[in-house]
């Protein structure tokens, strides 16, 4: 019981961590692309 729920926590922290990453990517490169506009 106790080791699932650690599983499920270690798992939602890595989840958590690759969506911030895909977001923080694409708001990089959306700035990117209206800075070169500019």
């Amino acid at each position: 019981m106790q080791g699932s729920v650690l599983g499920g926590e270690i798992r939602g922290k890595i989840y958590r961590q690759s969506l911030d990453l895909f977001f923080s990517n694409r708001f990089l490169s959306l700035s990117r692309i209206r800075l070169g506009g500019l």
